[in-house]
């Protein structure tokens, strides 16, 4: 996944989820630091396996617009 912002809201295993934190570009794969919109509890993934979650039309918590 290309373009991930700090704040952005992603799907990940059926959950919602903010990033919090990116790898470095230059650490293959990517991974992203998130953590659970509900419950606060947070994960690492594989940048790969997120989704931009759509229903947010790229908005992030702080009601700032993502640009691709």
């Amino acid at each position: 996944m290309d373009d991930l912002h700090i704040g952005e809201r992603v799907a990940f295993r059926d959950r919602v989820y903010f990033v919090r934190g990116v790898s470095p570009m230059s650490v293959v794969p990517c991974w992203v630091h998130l953590e659970d919109a509900e419950t606060g509890e947070e994960v690492e993934a594989d940048a790969d396996d997120l989704e931009v979650d759509a229903r947010l039309d790229g908005r992030s918590e702080n009601g700032l617009r993502s640009i691709s």
